[in-house]
């Protein structure tokens, strides 16, 4: 879970300079003794001079970066002089507003950033160097490609699961306090949300002008959201998470906590609640049957905005009906896993289906306790980290976020955070998917591998790379191989549970490609489910996705290409296979796009086999 979200994010590159070794001038001989020889300057190795300038060209861009965007510098660095960043010269706001003006300094930007790139010999560098450059260039083609024609329109910035009116409760209720100006800053930044919404509201009206607003069952479900806030006006739970964060800091005694509190509490009123009814009023205003009710190919070039979408959300490189055909393969697999497990052993399927499938767990962090010595058994060993998991309140959860894991800046050894969503019916305590759901989230899912990342790689490009696709796919993954650590329980139940997941993911994954991509309606929609599950009104399910492109396809499509490049490994290497070196292989590279992710397997498929 990343803590905010902006709809034309800058790109985040960083690489540590290589430091130019100095040439030295010999003594001359004495003048006595030795003529005096022609001064010839030093020759200069190629290579090296590509490499170094490949590094400044990183870190220059890094730089900028944390400069102009005060959110990506505290989400990323506790101490930014270290890269001779002067945190006091970046400007404290929630970002520039997204219009015209933006949108085309943006494609210019990153058109010279290409430029740049392609300029430097890529033979001439490092393997390692080679690899951050088809990595750079990866996110790079992903964001000038994001921009062609009214691409840049067809993202909506205040989606139900994924907008921005989640995002500013997230940012009040996760901003950490490193120092005392961090308060200071906090306080201003609840002062901008205004400008930045309204900016963000104009733009989306710009979108909607343009024929390219979001469905009304996703813009009730954003309004109701809303409303859940103002309804609460002064005793909001929001208000409360940021009265909380100024009690708890150690950084202000009792008289400057209450100073604090009576500010945040004013800001509160004046500039967040109106923030969240002008969201309200304006979404509703722009209602209406004349937007597309439907997936985004019933829009001119949705289609074609669909596959950037999915590519980005997936990290595949596979085509959207290659991908469809995959995930039919292995939702087809694992019916029949159930089916067989059923016809072997029916008492457990019967166990399974009346919902006798609980743990003996009575509490979240004993669950992660248990992952965490679990999981050395399979995995790559970290060192310990300190974590706290707590519950959201009900009134700031979003409905189908289980729970998350907030990313902490790469240079932190501060007490890193999960927040589960109270609201999900699925949650309770004993059941496994509350068992599946912790896993995801920290043990071995995102704080492992997170922390696996920050403390065995010395890159800091590598560190902070977000590729959702494996990231999401790969605590998704883990989340089914968690399961079989409860030993406990019947094996055929685990594995019911297990395929069971698979199912429920690919059957969502490809309903997604039909509706966005095939055009697939209400009704064709309940057909191809009704295939598989027995449901009278599949209604939610497909209002969900409509609102929300391709927003799982990072768990599903992710978690299916980490099972592919597994089951490649096995089959490669039969008995020699192991777990923790394939988890290892996996890993060690930071997150990459699958392409990338493929030769890493390969490779380690190659060196097992010597």
């Amino acid at each position: 879970m990343k803590p905010w979200t902006r709809l034309c994010a800058l790109l985040l590159a960083v690489l540590l300079c290589v430091s130019a070794a100095g040439c030295q001038k010999r003594e001359s001989g004495s003048v006595d003794t030795m003529p005096e020889l022609p001064f010839e300057e030093p020759s200069v190795d190629p290579a090296l001079e590509t490499q170094q300038a490949f590094d400044a060209f990183i870190l220059k861009d890094f730089i900028s970066t944390m400069e102009e965007d005060y959110l990506s510098l505290h989400y990323t660095l506790l101490k930014p002089e270290v890269y001779d960043i002067d945190p006091s010269a970046v400007e404290v706001s929630l970002g520039a507003a997204i219009d015209e003006a933006y949108l085309k300094e943006s494609r210019e930007s990153n058109q010279k950033l290409k430029e740049e790139l392609e300029s430097f010999d890529y033979d001439l560098l490092t393997p390692e160097q080679q690899e951050t450059y088809q990595l750079y260039q990866y996110l790079l083609d992903l964001a000038i490609d994001s921009m062609e024609g009214d691409f840049a329109y067809m993202s909506s910035a205040f989606s139900p699961m994924q907008g921005l009116q989640n995002d500013v409760a997230s940012l009040l209720m996760e901003f950490t306090f490193y120092k005392q100006q961090d308060i200071d800053d906090y306080l201003l930044l609840m002062q901008d949300i205004p400008r930045y919404i309204s900016s963000m509201l104009d733009y989306t009206i710009l979108q909607a002008e343009k024929g390219y607003f979001m469905p009304d069952t996703a813009a009730k479900e954003t309004i109701a959201y809303c409303q859940k806030i103002l309804d609460s006006g002064e005793d909001s739970a929001l208000l409360a998470a940021v009265c909380h964060n100024l009690d708890s800091t150690e950084l202000l005694n009792a008289a400057q906590k209450e100073e604090y509190k009576t500010q945040a509490r004013q800001i509160f009123l004046d500039c967040v609640l109106p923030a969240y009814a002008e969201i309200r009023d304006t979404i509703q205003n722009l209602m209406g049957s004349q937007n597309n009710q439907m997936g985004l190919c019933y829009w001119e070039g949705g289609k074609e905005y669909y596959e950037l979408l999915f590519r980005e959300r997936s990290g595949s490189d596979r085509s959207v009906s290659e991908s469809k055909k995959l995930l039919q393969r292995y939702l087809d697999s694992s019916i029949l896993e159930i089916t067989t497990i059923a016809a072997k052993d029916p008492e457990s399927y019967r166990n399974y289906l009346s919902g006798e499938k609980s743990t003996s767990y009575e509490g979240l962090s004993a669950i992660l306790k248990d992952l965490e010595r679990f999981s050395s058994q399979n995995f790559p060993y970290i060192d310990p980290v300190d974590y706290t998991i707590s519950y959201l309140d009900p009134e700031l959860a979003v409905d189908g976020v289980g729970a998350y894991y907030v990313v902490p800046p790469l240079d932190s050894t501060q007490t890193q955070k999960i927040r589960v969503n109270p609201n999900n019916s699925n949650l309770e305590t004993d059941s496994l998917s509350t068992f599946s759901t912790i896993a995801h989230e920290g043990l071995p899912g995102h704080l492992y591998q997170t922390n696996y990342v920050l403390q065995n790689l010395d890159d800091p490009f590598r560190q902070k790379v977000s590729i959702p696709g494996y990231s999401e796919g790969f605590a998704t993954y883990v989340e089914m191989l968690a399961l079989n650590y409860l030993t406990d329980l019947d094996a055929d139940l685990i594995a019911l549970e297990q395929n069971y997941s698979l199912f429920q993911n690919c059957l969502i994954a490809i309903c997604d490609i039909g509706i966005h991509y095939e055009g697939w309606t209400l009704e064709e929609t309940q057909e191809y489910i009704q295939q598989y599950l027995a449901l009278e009104d599949v209604s939610s399910i497909y209002n969900q996705l409509v609102g929300d492109p391709a927003c799982f396809q990072s768990y599903y499509m992710g978690c299916v290409e980490i099972l592919e490049l597994r089951q490649l490994a096995q089959e490669k290497l039969g008995l020699r296979f192991t777990e923790m070196a394939f988890h290892k292989a996996i890993l060690e590279n930071g997150e990459l796009p699958f392409s990338l992710l493929k030769e890493q397997v390969n490779d380690y498929i190659a060196h097992e086999k010597m």
